[in-house]
């Protein structure tokens, strides 16, 4: 396999990554160490970049080729299919969050997006921007020119399309831009192709391990799915265990954040299924699937890294050290046990 240095495997986990958890990686034994499951939740990811970036240029490609050749007189020429409206009554709508004045004309509540292009910003086709109502941009700015690194001003819906005055000059910084920005992204699509293609081939070395568990899939579990709950930390339970077992129910926002449970004991003197009822987010690793605990126990070392690296950093009433002491006191116990049978 070809040598990889530091910085490039660490560029193989997600950025955003960093905001929820702390894996880091050098090597790539530290990403195989990862297990099957979240080298694959990695691929998924940079597919998705992979898929943006590819959009990315196909936008930009194509503003540049529609730009190649014309001046403000073209534009001018082409604007004239659009929509150039008036605007005969603009208020700060009384249900409005913001105090940003907009169009309240029938007119223009109800135009759709593009109906303005070349003549408007609102219902422009190249606008973008933070505040829209309706199918308009109240503040905006053109992508026009910031996709080719320049800098734009905030925009009204009302501004007038700046590309009907523009001189050659402008044109030309536009295009020379767009061009230096198609390059840019080509080469970041380049450089995440790659990623996937070393993650493919790292993810067939790897083993199956437990998901990491700030990135889970969203289904990660199911109704009916076997799993062992981590209790230790409560102090309302009214069992000494430290884990206990219990099967998914379909419960609140499942499949969407959170997993619900149906404990095999009483654990609790709640009203919540009579003592029987759990819930958990699901970034939480209180909560894991019977082989994941079962891996976890036989395999100390992927278990710290588990529950101190691979959870969320912004995690509340979670202790990782006390959750691996139960860990560990678990297998002494179940091993003695073991002896003891024999």
């Amino acid at each position: 396999m070809k040598r990889h240095s530091s910085p490039e495997i660490a560029a193989l986990i997600p950025q955003y990554w960093d905001l929820t958890a702390d894996l880091t990686a050098s090597t790539v034994e530290d990403i195989v160490f990862f297990g099957q499951i979240t080298i694959r939740m990695m691929i998924r990811l940079w597919r998705f970049t992979a898929k943006s970036l590819a959009l990315q240029i196909k936008d930009v490609d194509e503003k540049l080729t529609f730009l190649q050749g014309k001046g403000a007189a073209n534009i001018c020429k082409i604007a004239k299919q659009y929509e150039n409206p008036e605007f005969p009554h603009v208020d700060v709508p009384k249900d409005s969050w913001s105090r940003d004045p907009e169009p309240l004309d029938a007119a223009s509540i109800n135009r759709k997006r593009n109906a303005t292009t070349f003549n408007f910003c609102g219902w422009c086709k190249y606008a973008r921007g933070d505040v829209c109502r309706y199918n308009c941009y109240i503040t905006a700015s053109c992508s026009i020119k910031t996709h080719a690194g320049l800098e734009d001003k905030k925009r009204r819906f009302n501004t007038p399309c700046f590309l009907k005055e523009a001189s050659d000059k402008v044109f030309d910084e536009i295009r020379k831009g767009l061009a230096r920005e198609r390059e840019r992204l080509i080469e970041e699509k380049r450089k995440t192709d790659e990623k996937i293609k070393l993650l493919l081939t790292l993810e067939k070395r790897a083993e199956k391990k437990p998901a990491m568990p700030a990135h889970r899939p969203y289904d990660w579990f199911n109704v009916g799915d076997s799993v062992v709950c981590y209790i230790g930390g409560w102090k309302e339970r009214i069992v000494r265990d430290n884990f206990v077992t219990a099967r998914v129910i379909n419960g609140y926002r499942h499949h969407d954040g959170c997993v619900s449970v149906c404990y095999d004991e009483c654990v609790h003197s709640g009203e919540y299924l009579e003592g029987h009822g759990g819930g958990y987010g699901m970034s939480r690793p209180e909560v894991m699937h019977t082989w994941e605990f079962e891996y976890l126990l036989g395999h100390p070392d992927f278990a710290s890294l588990w529950s101190k690296k691979g959870t969320s950093n912004h995690l509340e009433g979670f202790d990782a050290e006390q959750f691996l002491d139960a860990l560990a006191k678990e297998a002494v116990a179940r091993s003695a046990y073991s002896k003891n049978k024999k």
